[in-house]
C-alpha cells in the first residue's frame, strides 16, 4: 500500500476491511485532520461492475449530511485507483463498531437500545428524503461512539428509489439475516427495507442474537423467500411491551404493515421512552391544613403529585417550580419552612441558570459546535444530563424531608448548569474560528482552483480535453455554491475535486497537444517524402528505367501509391515508411537504367561499328553489290559511284566519331585520299569529302544505312 495517496492523505494504519475495499485511518496534510480512507481491494480493481458500485456509494454517501451519518470529504483517484476519503469516526473519541460492542458486551438493555435505534432512524430519514436507500443496515456497518453517538457508514451498495436491482442466491446485495423478504426477491428498493433492517438490528442488541442464528446462507434466504408466517420472536422479560410492538411492526413480512417512514417510528420510540404514569391514592389529613396553612395547603399538595407524575418529562423543558410535599404542622419545625424558603429561592434561580444553558446550547447548535467543537459540545451535554439528574435526586429528598441535602444538591445543579452553558459558549467560539478557518481554507482553495483552471485553459483543455474540463467546472461551480450558502467542509471536498479534476484536464490537454504535433511533424515529414520521391521519380523516367529497369521502377512506382493512399488516410507512419521505400526503389531503378544503358550503348557501338567497317572494305573495293545490301542507295548514286571508282584506282576512307540519339546512329565518312589511274595523288573534291551516314535501330536490328 502507497504511503501517500494523492500527495494530500499519509496513510497511518489500516483499521479495517472487508471483502470489497479496506479502510485505513489517514492524515490529511492541507487540513491536518485525520479522515479514514476507503480504497478497493487489489483484486476488485479491474472489475467494472464493482468500481461503479463503489463510486456510486461515494456519490450517494456525499450527498448527505447528518451527524449520524459518515461524511464523505474528498473522491479521487491515485493511479487510476479509486479512493473515498471520509470522516474519522472516533475522531475526537473512542468508540468501535455495533457488532464488536455486542460481541464484547453481549446484550443491550431496552433504554440504550431505543436511545441507539432513534439515532440510526434520524440517519435514515435523512438518506430517505433524499431519495437514498442503504440496503445494508446491519451492526457491522453502524460505529458506537463513548458517548453512545452513533454514526452510521458504509452505504456501499445505496440505492436511489427509482432503481431495481436484480438479487438471487448467488448474487446477493446486503447481509441475508437483516434483509427483508421483498429485498432477497429482487424487488423494487423500498426506504421499509432499511425499517425491516433496523427491526432486526434493534432485536440482535435486545437478544444478542437474529432468528437465524445457526442458519447457512442459502437457508435464510430460503426462509425469507417461501415461509410465509411471520418471524417467531423471543424478547427478555425486562424489554417493555411498547419496544416489543414496535420491533414486531417493524420486521413485519409485507412492507404495508411496517411504519411508513422512519420519522413515524422515531415518534414511537421517543413515546416508548417516556415514563408510565402511575398515580397511587394517598390518603389525606384534611384536619391539619387549617391549623397552619388555611385552605391553600390542599392546593400545594396537589401540585407536588402533579410535579412527581408529570415533571422533567422533556430533557431540556422549562422546570416548574418545585412545591413542598409536607407542612410546617408535619415537620414541627419553623427551620424547615426557612429552609424551604431558601430552597425555592435557589429553585427559580436554577430556573434561570437552565435557561441560559438551553439558550447557549441552542446557540451553539446554530454555529455548528456540535459539528466544529464536538468535544465541548458534548460536554456540555454532560453537564446538562448531571444536572438533570441531580435535579431528580432533589425532588427524592424534597419528598423525604432532606432539605439540607435538597439545597446543596440545588447549588450543585446550579453549577452543573453554569458549567453547561460555558462548555457551549467556549465550544461556540472555537466553532466559529473553526468555522473561520474553515472558510479561509475553503476561499484560499477557490483562488487556487481558478489558478488552476486558468492554467487548464491556456494548455487548451476545453478543446483537447473538453468533458474532464467540464466536470471540473461543474463541481468547482458546487464549491462556489457551498462556500456561498457556508457549507465549508462541502466546499473544501468540491474545490479539492475541482483541483483535481483541471490539473488531469491540464495534463491530458498537454499530452494531446504533444501528440497532435507529433502527428503533425509526421504529416509535414511524410509530405516532403512525397515531394522527394517525386524528384526521384523523374530522374529515374529520365535514365529511361521505366524500359531498361522496369521491375525495380514499377515496385518504387506501387510503394509510391501506397505511401499516397496511407498519407490520404493520416496515417503517417505507413506513408513515411512507403515513401522511404519508394525512394530507394526509384534510386536502384535509375542506377539499373544507367548501368543497362551504358551496357546497351556499348552493344550498339559494336553492332554499328561492326556494320560500318563492312561499309568501308566494300567502298575501298569498290564492291558496288555489298554497298547495295548495306545501305539504301539511289541507282543515280550508283551510277555516280561507279564513275568514281572508275577514276580512281585506290581510294582511302575514314569514319568519324559515332553518335547515338535514342535508335538512331551518325557517323561521318571522310574520303582521306584518292590515287588516280596514273599513280598520282588526287585531292578529294568537295562533293566526295564528308557524307554523313544515318541508321536506325528497328524490331530486326539495324537499318540499311542511309547516305
Amino acid at each position: 500500500m502507497k504511503k501517500v495517496l494523492s500527495n494530500k492523505y499519509e496513510i497511518i494504519e489500516k483499521i479495517g476491511g472487508g471483502g470489497m475495499a479496506d479502510v485505513y485511518k489517514a492524515n490529511q496534510r492541507d487540513l491536518k485532520r485525520v479522515v479514514a480512507i476507503k480504497i478497493p481491494r487489489e483484486q476488485l480493481i479491474s472489475d467494472s461492475l464493482f468500481i461503479e458500485r463503489f463510486m456510486r456509494e461515494a456519490r450517494s454517501m456525499a450527498r448527505l449530511k447528518h451527524e449520524n451519518i459518515i461524511h464523505i470529504y474528498d473522491i479521487d483517484k491515485d493511479n487510476e485507483i479509486p479512493y473515498i476519503a471520509m470522516e474519522y469516526g472516533m475522531q475526537h473519541e473512542e468508540g468501535t463498531d455495533l457488532k464488536s460492542l455486542l460481541s464484547e458486551q453481549g446484550r443491550l438493555d431496552p433504554e440504550e437500545t431505543t436511545k441507539m435505534a432513534i439515532q440510526i432512524a434520524s440517519a435514515l430519514a435523512h438518506a430517505h428524503k433524499r431519495g437514498i436507500i442503504h440496503r445494508d443496515i446491519k451492526p457491522g456497518n453502524i460505529l458506537v461512539l463513548a458517548s453512545r453517538k452513533i454514526k452510521v457508514t458504509d452505504f456501499g451498495i445505496a440505492s436511489a428509489r427509482d432503481e431495481n436491482t436484480l438479487t438471487s442466491p448467488d448474487n446477493i446485495l446486503g447481509t441475508p439475516e437483516y434483509m427483508s423478504p421483498e429485498q432477497v426477491r429482487g424487488e423494487p428498493v423500498d426506504p421499509r427495507m432499511d425499517l425491516y433492517s433496523l427491526g432486526m438490528v434493534m432485536y440482535k442488541m435486545l437478544t444478542s442474537c437474529t432468528p437465524f442464528d445457526g442458519d447457512s446462507k442459502i437457508t435464510i434466504i430460503g426462509k425469507l423467500i417461501n415461509i410465509k408466517n411471520e418471524i417467531s420472536l423471543i424478547f427478555p422479560e425486562e424489554t417493555p411491551d411498547d419496544l416489543k410492538a414496535i420491533i414486531i411492526r417493524l420486521l413485519k413480512r409485507d412492507p404495508q404493515e411496517r411504519y411508513p417512514d422512519a420519522q413515524s417510528l422515531i415518534e414511537d420510540l421517543e413515546k416508548s421512552l417516556k415514563p408510565k404514569i402511575t398515580i397511587s391514592p394517598r390518603k389525606f389529613r384534611p384536619q391539619l391544613f387549617p391549623t397552619l396553612l388555611g385552605g391553600g395547603a390542599a392546593l400545594i399538595l396537589i401540585s407536588i403529585i402533579i410535579w412527581f407524575a408529570f415533571g422533567d418529562r422533556a430533557k431540556y423543558q422549562k422546570i416548574q417550580p418545585l412545591k413542598s410535599s409536607t407542612t410546617t404542622e408535619e415537620s414541627g419545625r419553623v427551620s424547615d419552612v426557612t429552609l424551604y424558603t431558601e430552597i425555592q429561592a435557589i429553585q427559580k434561580q436554577m430556573s434561570l441558570t437552565k435557561a441560559e444553558a438551553i439558550k447557549a446550547k441552542e446557540s451553539s447548535e446554530v454555529t455548528g459546535t456540535d459539528k466544529y467543537a464536538p468535544d465541548r459540545y458534548e460536554a456540555g451535554i454532560t453537564y446538562m444530563n448531571e444536572a438533570d439528574i441531580l435535579y431528580r435526586q432533589t425532588q427524592s429528598m424534597i419528598a423525604n424531608k432532606d432539605y439540607d441535602s435538597a439545597k446543596e444538591n440545588l447549588t450543585r445543579t446550579i453549577e452543573y448548569y453554569k458549567s453547561a452553558e460555558a462548555e457551549f459558549n467556549n465550544g461556540q467560539r472555537k466553532a466559529e474560528k473553526e468555522l473561520n478557518d474553515a472558510r479561509n481554507r475553503a476561499e484560499r482553495l477557490m483562488t487556487e482552483v481558478m489558478s488552476i483552471q486558468k492554467e487548464a485553459s491556456l494548455s487548451g483543455a476545453k478543446r483537447l480535453s473538453t468533458s474532464i474540463f467540464q466536470d471540473a467546472t461543474d463541481i468547482f461551480e458546487q464549491g462556489k455554491k457551498a462556500l456561498n450558502q457556508g457549507d465549508y467542509e462541502i466546499a473544501t471536498a468540491n474545490l479539492n475535486q475541482s483541483i483535481s479534476g483541471f490539473k488531469r484536464a491540464k495534463e491530458t490537454a498537454l499530452a494531446m497537444a504533444r501528440a497532435e504535433k507529433e502527428l503533425n511533424d509526421r504529416q509535414t515529414k511524410a509530405e516532403r517524402l512525397m515531394r522527394r520521391v517525386k524528384s526521384f521519380q523523374e530522374e529515374a523516367s529520365s535514365a529511361r528505367a521505366k524500359g531498361l529497369a522496369p521491375s525495380l521502377f514499377q515496385d518504387a512506382t506501387d510503394k509510391f501509391e501506397q505511401g499516397k493512399k496511407a498519407l490520404d488516410k493520416g496515417d503517417y507512419k505507413i506513408a513515411t515508411a512507403m515513401f522511404n521505400q519508394s525512394i530507394s526503389g526509384f534510386k536502384k531503378a535509375k542506377e539499373a537504367a544507367i548501368v543497362g544503358a551504358r551496357i546497351a550503348r556499348k552493344k550498339r557501338m559494336e553492332e554499328v561499328g561492326k556494320l560500318l567497317n563492312s561499309f568501308r572494305i566494300a567502298y575501298k573495293n569498290k564492291d558496288i553489290k555489298t554497298l547495295k545490301n548495306l545501305s539504301d542507295i539511289s541507282s543515280s548514286k550508283i551510277k555516280s559511284l561507279k564513275q568514281f571508282f572508275n577514276n580512281y584506282s585506290t581510294i582511302e576512307i575514314t569514319f568519324g566519331e559515332m553518335n547515338f540519339i535514342g535508335n538512331k546512329a551518325t557517323a561521318i565518312l571522310t574520303i582521306v585520299s584518292l590515287t588516280d589511274r596514273h599513280g598520282n595523288q588526287v585531292k578529294p573534291g568537295k562533293a566526295w569529302k564528308d557524307t554523313l551516314l544515318t541508321t536506325h535501330h528497328g524490331s530486326k536490328g539495324w537499318e540499311k544505312i542511309k547516305w
